[in-house]
């Protein structure tokens, strides 16, 4: 099923439940409201009937009373009309078989017929109709009392049901919802650790959904795409390698005939001659650096770096001593501090000691004639830069350069960029190689501003338990 109806469906299933219950809450509360409209109309009617009953009962008797005394057939007249009205509303209250029963024994000892009854027993037999009549009337009220019970119980149940539908609906929409939801956020996390894996480097990292939605053919272009830059990426490291190695043989060449050539082997040369020959060495050996660094670059994507608990103190001070010559030649202090008992650290000695080689290096390229550079390694606390439960190592290389502009920075360890102003022959792969050494240690580096000028390079690397 593809996403977008996954989702429609998704919107919609709670909503089916709940228009099924709103429909039948409504047909249940119009039944409801017309069964008390009915029930209501109905036994009002009755009882206002049944009153009427007793009064119209009340004038026929007081009639019949007064013709009894009179003897004037106008009353038994109107008492004759009282006595219709009375057979009538009895039929309507489908009351007529005991109470009309009763009524005519009352007319028949009344003298209704022009006769002239007893006293006594038609004050008794109206007495009868009277109860009759008013027994009714209460038996009425309480009818309607029970069909406005009925309805409240039909209220409850259905209240009850609607809250029970509206549970189920939420069930149902939850669900719903949570199932969806974990199937997504599943293909999601999977997509994630691809990209994560393609962004790494690891081009075999495959993607695997078993899904036909729009998820699984992004799982697929993904795939595919993986694949072709795998082959783009083993080309380009190829090609890299190949064309640096080709270049050292003549770029060797060069270089030895430059050098005979200030050395005035092949003959004695003029100034011109020597400015040329200078400016050929500056060059070669800018194309030496530039190759060099292609090949580290090379070498960083075509092999998995071996990492393997070391010390880094150790490496520092192999490197320092390796440039006492450099700095001495370019009237810089180089000093460092050391910390003992450092930690052992992930670490590859060889990628280590070419970073701290080339930070170091810059370092003293642009310190100033009679300027310090000073080697820091710590022990770095648990923080954010480290990741760890354990004690990383921190190195700080600090110059009295020029420093390095804030608008910048994150600029610096690109590949080929060059800080305005400051270019000195380099290549601008150094920091770029510096940056993707310590980031396959896991570690992170940066620059700062020091006080009183100059800057700051420092990274850290993992401690032991980091190693995989």
């Amino acid at each position: 099923m593809r996403i977008q109806n996954r989702l429609l469906l998704a919107q919609l299933a709670p909503l089916v439940p709940l228009l099924i219950t709103g429909l039948m809450a409504v047909a249940a509360l119009w039944t409801m409201t017309r069964s008390v409209q009915q029930a209501r109309a109905f036994q009002l009617r009755r009882m206002v009937t049944a009153a009427e009953a007793v009064g119209t009962f009340r004038e026929e008797y007081a009639l019949l009373e007064r013709f009894a005394e009179t003897g004037d057939t106008r009353y038994l007249d109107e008492a004759k009309l009282r006595s219709t009205r009375m057979h009538g509303t009895l039929s309507t209250l489908d009351q007529g078989d005991t109470l009309g029963r009763l009524l005519d024994e009352y007319e028949d000892i009344a003298g209704l017929d022009g006769t002239t009854g007893g006293r006594i027993e038609s004050q008794a037999a109206a007495r009868a109709v009277v109860q009759d009549l008013e027994a009714r009337h209460r038996d009425f009220r309480v009818d309607v009392q029970d069909d406005l019970l009925q309805v409240a119980r039909t209220g409850r149940t259905t209240g009850a049901f609607i809250i029970f539908m509206v549970g189920v609906v939420i069930v149902l929409g939850g669900w719903v919802s949570y199932t969806l939801a974990k199937d997504l956020s599943e293909a999601v996390r999977e997509l994630e650790r691809g990209t994560t894996a393609l962004a790494a480097g690891d081009y075999a990292y495959r993607i695997e959904l078993g899904r036909n939605d729009e998820f699984g053919q992004l799982a697929t272009a993904f795939d595919d795409m993986a694949k072709r830059i795998a082959v783009l990426d083993r080309m380009k490291i190829d090609f890299f390698a190949n064309v640096s190695h080709d270049l050292k043989t003549p770029l060797t060449s060069m270089s030895e005939a430059a050098d005979l050539m200030a050395e005035e082997v092949a003959g004695p040369l003029t100034e011109d001659q020597e400015r040329l020959v200078k400016i050929l060495q500056s060059d070669v050996a800018r194309l030496r650096g530039l190759v060099g660094n292609v090949l580290d670059l090379s070498r960083l994507g075509a092999t998995q770096a071996e990492l393997v608990p070391g010390d880094v103190g150790a490496s520092t001070r192999v490197v320092l001593r390796d440039l006492e010559l450099l700095a001495a030649q370019r009237n810089v202090r180089l000093e460092a501090d050391i910390e003992e008992d450092l930690p052992r650290v992930v670490t590859n000695r060889g990628m280590i000691e070419q970073v701290l080689m080339n930070l170091v290096g810059n370092a003293l390229k642009f310190s100033p004639d009679g300027g310090r550079v000073l080697v820091e390694v710590t022990m770095l606390e648990n923080t954010e830069l480290v990741r760890a439960s354990e004690h990383g190592v921190l190195v700080a290389v600090t110059d009295q350069g020029p420093g390095i502009p804030m608008d910048v920075r994150k600029r610096i360890f690109e590949r080929f960029y060059q800080v305005p102003g400051q270019e000195r022959g380099g290549t601008g792969l150094g920091l770029y190689i510096c940056r993707e050494i310590v980031q396959t240690h896991g570690g992170r580096i940066w620059v700062e501003d020091e006080l009183g000028g100059g800057s700051r390079f420092c990274f850290t690397l993992v401690p032991q338990k980091g190693l995989a």
